[in-house]
């Protein structure tokens, strides 16, 4: 029998692993539970630890391994799976054993289901796609109406001294900091870091083009703009 708990002790020390909960009571008990047998009370209690921690790929991959294996829920195990892709480096030890994980779970999905209800779940596929697409653009607006909102009060502009374009780009990387981009990090850990305050990740993101925190890569420098309060 599969067993994803082998690939946990890799998964704690994984890249970007955020918050280590495996000390957690919640945890504990979940882990118990599920040790026991008590599949339905260790699925609960994982989710109350994810409502605590919501970007744990930890919790998501226990998660994920007990839909696989003890709950008959391969979309269950599908999702979590993805969460925990998506929370982890594209160089963690154990990405390609998950990714080959969350396959097989898709597969018996598909073939769990008659073939008109195959070409149903091809659609909502499609679907998801185009609205996962739909929501970076709306991400995007948002950060850009969070930034004009942020700016202060227009005010008749004092003469310009004119720069050129190399110039005005050095200056502005000038009054940056520059932070480099280690295991674990979140644009909302980063931003809690230097604004105290995760709500402000936007800050960072703008000044970096990026959308999530699927752009991140460890060793990657970034910007970090100053706090237009």
């Amino acid at each position: 029998m599969k067993t994803v708990f082998l690939i946990l002790c890799l998964a704690l020390f994984a890249g970007c692993s955020r918050t280590d909960v495996t000390k957690h009571p919640l945890m504990k008990r979940a882990d118990d539970c599920r040790a026991e047998g008590n599949f339905k009370d260790a699925a609960n209690g994982y989710k109350r630890l994810l409502e605590k921690y919501p970007d744990n790929p930890q919790i998501h991959l226990r998660l994920a391994s007990l839909c696989d294996e003890s709950l008959n829920r391969p979309d269950g195990a599908i999702f979590h799976y993805e969460e925990y892709l998506a929370l982890t480096p594209e160089n963690a030890p154990d990405r390609q054993t998950i990714i080959a994980y969350r396959d097989a779970a898709r597969e018996r999905l598909i073939n769990s289901v008659k073939p008109q209800e195959q070409n149903k779940i091809a659609e909502l596929e499609k679907e998801n796609k185009l609205l996962r697409s739909r929501i970076d653009e709306l991400k995007k607006h948002l950060f850009a109406m969070q930034k004009r909102q942020a700016a202060p009060p227009a005010v008749t502009p004092a003469p310009e001294t004119k720069v050129s374009a190399a110039e005005a780009e050095k200056n502005t990387n000038d009054s940056m900091e520059i932070y480099i981009v280690k295991a674990g990090d979140t644009p909302g850990k980063i931003a809690r870091q230097y604004y105290g305050a995760a709500s402000k990740y936007y800050l960072i993101l703008q000044a970096n083009g990026l959308t999530g925190s699927k752009g991140l890569r460890i060793g990657q420098k970034l910007k970090i703009p100053k706090d237009e309060k």
